[in-house]
């Protein structure tokens, strides 16, 4: 659904009619109230994306074309480097051999002010880069450092590429939510040498055969402005045992609707 303008209403207006077709399956609007929890959410369509294909669109294929990149519903063949898995406005890049260095990816991809945020394990870190950046991030679990959430880190480098504020020991989140355990539960969420991108707001990235949402808005990244969606549950005032009504922010993203949280205790 697009940010604002006519088809963010017609959009709306749409799902109305949708909604009382299905409560009006029931005897009525109260006994589907009552027989049932109803939750409504949207997916996607939280981050805008900007009308410039030029702009907007990072096309990832042409930025590492100096990779042999497999492709998508093939067989990966002998002589390739890279598997790129696209969400949107983030990507987990897969290096197919060991003795490709993922540092050196990141420097190409270094090359796009586009890009928000690089990342990859290495050791026992997690190294951060940023899109038209020479600056370093390298940060661990367990540490000296303590946030909001009482989860202590030891970071080394160049804070700002999170957009993270260091007072003493106290770091506090900016633009990017919680991103030290959500970048940590993607890298740990499974095994293997890859890198996780996000794309700075308005853009996305493009592989060999996503759709692309110009003018329009997508998930997906690190920032607040694609993490937050609302959460909006229904129910009968008397149930004691439905959902009580309120909105929810999502936790994650596939950097999506994964809970880094879950992850990572």
């Amino acid at each position: 659904m697009h940010k604002n303008g006519p088809m963010a209403i017609s959009g709306i207006e749409k799902l109305d009619r949708q909604l009382q077709e299905i409560l009006g399956a029931y005897a009525s609007w109260e006994e589907a109230l009552h027989r049932a929890v109803w939750v409504v959410m949207g997916d996607s369509g939280q981050a805008p994306i900007g009308p410039s294909r030029s702009q907007a669109l990072i096309y990832l294929r042409s930025l590492l074309s100096r990779y042999r990149i497999s492709k998508l519903g093939k067989r990966i063949e002998k002589n390739d480097q890279l598997f790129v898995c696209v969400n949107e406005r983030m990507t987990y890049i897969y290096a197919l051999y060991d003795n490709l260095p993922l540092f050196e990816v990141a420097a190409y991809l270094q090359g796009d002010k586009r890009i928000g945020v690089i990342a990859w394990k290495e050791d026992d870190r997690i190294q951060v880069r940023g899109g038209g950046k020479e600056s370093a991030l390298a940060f661990r679990p367990n540490g000296p450092y303590q946030d909001h959430y009482r989860q202590t880190w030891r970071l080394n480098g160049d804070a700002s590429l999170l957009d993270i504020q260091i007072t003493g020991e106290d770091i506090e989140y900016n633009d990017y939510p919680d991103v030290l355990v959500r970048l940590y539960g993607a890298l740990y969420s499974h095994p293997g040498r890859f890198l996780v991108i996000t794309a700075k707001p308005g853009c996305e990235f493009v592989g060999e055969s996503s759709p692309t949402h110009l003018n329009g808005a997508g998930h997906g990244a690190a920032s607040q402005g694609g993490l937050f969606g609302a959460h909006d549950y229904c129910r009968n005032r008397n149930s004691s045992k439905a959902f009580p009504g309120r909105r929810h922010k999502r936790v994650g993203t596939s950097v999506n609707s994964i809970s880094w949280k879950s992850l990572y205790y």
